[in-house]
């Protein structure tokens, strides 16, 4: 079965407008012994350890040294020229349908009111 395409509103015009994009965890590295892909998700051991769920921070275990911490699941993005560039393209184009409004809409108000 085929997964259902949902646009999204970072996604609008094609263009990805995403600083920080989520990582998994699981493929990268153990922060204590520096092997690869041995990361698993742990279970929330009691309701104090969800505050950092809240800031991003999730809970994993090494399976080979038994390391357990938390690791933040989010990064800056490569592209983020980029992605500055096209936040710069459609404030521009805010800018220019504003003032097409304004002018299009006070030309309309001097008709009515004259």
């Amino acid at each position: 079965m085929q997964k259902v395409y949902k646009r999204k509103w970072h996604g609008l015009f094609f263009l990805d407008y995403r600083i920080l994009v989520k990582k998994n965890p699981i493929f990268d590295i153990c922060p204590n012994c520096n092997a690869m892909a041995t990361l698993e998700r742990l279970k929330m051991p009691s309701k104090i350890h969800r505050l950092p769920h809240l800031f991003g921070f999730k809970i994993y275990h090494c399976t080979t040294c038994k390391w357990d911490g938390y690791i933040y699941l989010y990064r800056r993005t490569n592209s983020l020229k980029k992605i500055l560039l096209n936040y710069l393209i459609a404030l521009f184009a805010l800018y220019v349908l504003s003032l097409i409004l304004y002018y299009f809409f006070d030309d309309i108000m001097a008709a009515i009111y004259s």
